[in-house]
């Protein structure tokens, strides 16, 4: 197993992402923290997966998440699967000042809070680990009615590089997953229909003309990332780091 031996927290874990993510962790021998805002939805992840804890913990409330990476002691995997809602479907050029930075005060900021606070437990510990993140595919390319998701997605995508920099020589490695957005999860569902309403045509249209710019002409789904996840999380992946793994499916090209 990938994971045996290694401790992980997964931030998020009552989404769809990040219960897959945990569900993929624990199946490959890690024992997992689970963190989330939702009671319910990570109690029953928990009983699924024979997670260690669960905490309810809101991920933009920095001495929160401090807190609770002191009472779980040193991970070797921090995992950021927070989902946050931001304006899809709408043009830029209709957004507020406030609505435009709320990508950048709440992604940035969640991804900031628990990369930070599990860096400082592993390097009072002398622990090696791995801190992953992730982000979309309008991180690179430019695309219509995202609103300001996309810039935000980019400035993640230098934060893991920033952190990678500083957490190297205490063999902390910084991972950031961009993806073309899971097909089978709720949230990219949303998001496609708020498109699909942006441009006037129907779901199923929406989901072809995106997939149609893809390589593999498939979006990824929930397990490709879990997957992912695990391995980049894992001693297999230890020359990995300041790394942005392009799990795409070719819409965008490294």
């Amino acid at each position: 197993m990938l994971l045996q031996q290694k401790s992980a927290v997964v931030h998020g874990s009552g989404g769809a992402v990040g219960a897959a993510v945990a569900r993929a962790f624990a199946r490959e021998g890690a024992a997992v923290h689970l963190a989330g805002r939702g009671p319910s939805s990570v109690e029953r992840l928990a009983a699924q997966i024979g997670a260690v804890s669960v905490s309810i913990v809101d991920a933009l409330d920095g001495p929160a998440v401090e807190a609770h990476a002191a009472v779980i002691g040193p991970v070797d995997v921090s995992f950021n699967a927070v989902g946050l809602d931001h304006h899809m479907g709408r043009s830029l050029l209709d957004l507020t000042e406030a609505e435009f930075l709320e990508p950048f005060t709440a992604r940035v900021r969640t991804n900031y809070l628990t990369a930070r606070a599990a860096a400082r437990q592993m390097i009072a510990a002398g622990r090696p680990g791995a801190l992953l993140m992730i982000t979309a595919t309008p991180a690179r390319t430019p695309e219509s009615f995202a609103t300001s998701f996309g810039p935000a997605c980019a400035a993640v995508e230098g934060l893991g590089r920033s952190f990678a920099a500083e957490l190297g020589p205490h063999g902390i490695r910084v991972v950031v997953l961009r993806s073309a957005g899971a097909g089978d999860s709720p949230g990219v569902v949303a998001a496609m229909q708020a498109h699909a309403d942006a441009r006037g045509v129907r779901l199923d249209e929406q989901r072809a003309s995106v997939e149609a710019t893809l390589m593999m002409r498939r979006m990824p789904v929930l397990a490709d990332l879990a997957d992912a996840a695990a391995f980049y999380a894992s001693d297999r992946a230890r020359a990995l780091t300041a790394t942005v793994a392009n799990l795409t499916g070719g819409a965008t090209v490294d």
